[in-house]
């Protein structure tokens, strides 16, 4: 009996641990955790002169950079992107310009980069344009920020309403042009240096195994219960609350130019929804010292940073930003640098 013991202590219950305990290894086969994973409810219909609200969750095992959202009308060039931001609850979120009800359906597809930087999109989804029920609600709409890939600004965004600013991104940005969403004729060649690894489809089931919902899970619950009651039972206690604040561009900031014989010192002010999206710029535009006669300049400042629509995390909203005479930039949670005119403009921006 004693040698009995003996065997199911070294052989039979690590056999049982292995099988039943969810370790990550057996949660799921090689090739999901490294095929990133779509979960989204697609959007069907979208009223004309209404912004469209977007969300989606991702998970790929090394990790999300960078999530975007591709959009044009169908049968129209090129695509056109926003960035969603994520909460804390890890779902993405996003806004896609109104359409202007002379189309009667849009698409939109995800793109994903990764820390591995691997690239992915979705398919395709369509949306059905319904007529607008109330046509002064285009002069309510804030202007969403959107970017494209090509050399040049198209002349207009068909399907698209005219409260929608447009910028071209750095070669570094293209990865649409990686994953093959545009022609290279309209994009100069150029593009990221990410890998694209496919198309992927979206998925509003879970992804977890049938075998988890069984013996795993229970087996997994025991072992949990047995940590925690351990590490309530000695003399002090851990507590679970953690700072999830997140960084955000809320509040008023400080510019200061470093450079003779002109300076200046102004400021803007930011505003957020909950959900971490921009809400307004105030003001909207400032002056900037010109060099030559110290006069000021009409600038847009933050405005061109945190962009009504995007992200209100400053460090990606100061990542996203790119303009013709930027030559670098430093970017952190309560200060960005940008250093433009081949260092000659000094502009940091801080905030209490």
């Amino acid at each position: 009996m004693k040698d009995l013991r003996k065997l199911i202590a070294k052989v039979l219950i690590p056999f049982i641990i292995l099988v039943n305990f969810p370790l990550p290894i057996f949660a799921a086969p090689i090739e999901e955790e490294l095929t990133l994973q779509i979960e989204h409810s697609a959007v069907k219909k979208a009223q004309a002169g209404e912004t469209i609200p977007v969300t989606a969750n991702f998970s790929v095992a090394e990790g999300i950079e960078i999530v975007r959202i591709y959009f044009r009308a169908v049968g129209s060039t090129p695509y056109y992107f926003v960035p969603m931001i994520v909460s804390d609850n890890s779902e993405y979120y996003s806004i896609l310009p109104a359409p202007d009800g002379t189309v009667a359906t849009i698409e939109y597809l995800f793109l994903v980069k990764t820390y591995n930087n691997r690239i992915f999109t979705s398919k395709a989804n369509t949306v059905t344009v319904t007529a607008r029920k109330d046509v002064s609600a285009d002069d309510k709409q804030d202007i969403v920020d959107a970017s494209v890939e090509t050399t040049k600004v198209p002349a207009t965004m068909v399907g698209f309403n005219e409260k929608t600013r447009v910028r071209l991104v750095t070669q570094s940005e293209k990865h649409g042009v990686r994953a093959g969403l545009y022609d290279n004729k309209d994009t100069g060649g150029t593009s990221s240096s990410g890998h694209y690894h496919g198309t992927i489809e979206a998925s509003e089931r879970s992804h977890l195994n049938a075998w988890l919902i069984g013996g795993g899970v229970a087996a997994g619950a025991i072992a949990i219960a047995a940590i925690a009651g351990s590490s309530s039972s000695g003399g002090s206690s851990s507590s679970t609350d953690t700072d999830t604040t997140v960084s955000t561009g809320v509040g008023s900031w400080t510019l200061d130019f470093e450079y003779s014989p002109c300076s200046k010192t102004t400021s803007q002010t930011v505003a957020c929804s909950t959900e971490g999206l921009v809400t307004s710029v105030s003001p909207t535009a400032i002056g900037i010292p010109l060099p030559e006669s110290c006069s000021n300049s009409p600038y847009g400042g933050l405005a061109d940073l945190f962009t009504v629509g995007g992200s209100c995390d400053t460090v990606t909203a100061c990542n996203n930003y790119s303009s013709s005479n930027l030559t670098g930039k430093t970017c952190a949670a309560k200060s960005i640098i940008l250093y433009k005119n081949d260092g000659l403009r000094v502009e940091r921006w801080s905030v209490q």
